[in-house]
């Protein structure tokens, strides 16, 4: 949840400097590469492949006779 909190705020404060147009002669895209990175992928993934197998092994028990 660190993780997140923390990708979460670099991502706002990449999108405030560029609208307030502060953009550090293109510096500000390295927070945005930095948010992406710290971003928690793995738990993303993990979550939604979870949710399919579990859909999956439902359908397989409705189909047995």
């Amino acid at each position: 949840m660190i993780r997140l909190a923390l990708a979460a705020g670099m991502l706002s404060t990449w999108l405030a400097l560029l609208l307030l147009g502060w953009s550090f002669h293109g510096a500000v895209y390295l927070l945005l590469a930095a948010a992406l990175a710290v971003f928690p992928w793995r738990l993303l993934r993990a979550a939604s492949a979870g949710d399919g197998d579990a859909a999956d092994d439902d359908d397989a028990e409705r189909r047995r006779p």
